[in-house]
């Protein structure tokens, strides 16, 4: 059975894209674009990978995630952002909140593969 991916972002693009990658690679994939969209996918679907966006438009994805972590602890959490005068302060707060990384926009299918496919990849 092959891993499951929640994307939350708030740009269509970024869905579509991010969604499409890791369909490619095999990965069961739910999209959303907003927190309130994510909340119930997260507590049903239960992935073992977010891909949360930092800016969304009813809360920052830094509270999504630590919602989201009272259903699916152990998942790969790898927050997204286009804010990057703010980088180092996320990526701190990320972290703390038990990201597994931080990438910047915009996100290519080179960051994609760096960032999350490599740390699924069975041996």
């Amino acid at each position: 059975m092959s891993a499951r991916v929640l994307i939350v972002d708030d740009e269509p693009e970024i869905l579509d894209t991010t969604k499409w990658a890791f369909e490619l690679a095999g990965f069961q994939v739910q999209t959303a674009a907003s927190a309130e969209e994510a909340l119930p996918r997260a507590e049903s679907f239960r992935p073992e990978v977010l891909l949360i966006d930092y800016k969304l438009p009813s809360m920052n994805g830094l509270e999504l995630l630590r919602k989201i972590r009272s259903w699916v602890p152990n998942a790969v959490a790898i927050m997204i952002t286009g804010l990057t005068h703010q980088s180092e302060n996320l990526e701190e707060e990320s972290r703390r909140l038990g990201a597994a990384d931080y990438v910047t926009k915009p996100l290519t299918l080179q960051d994609i593969d760096r960032v999350v496919l490599s740390r699924l990849k069975k041996p």
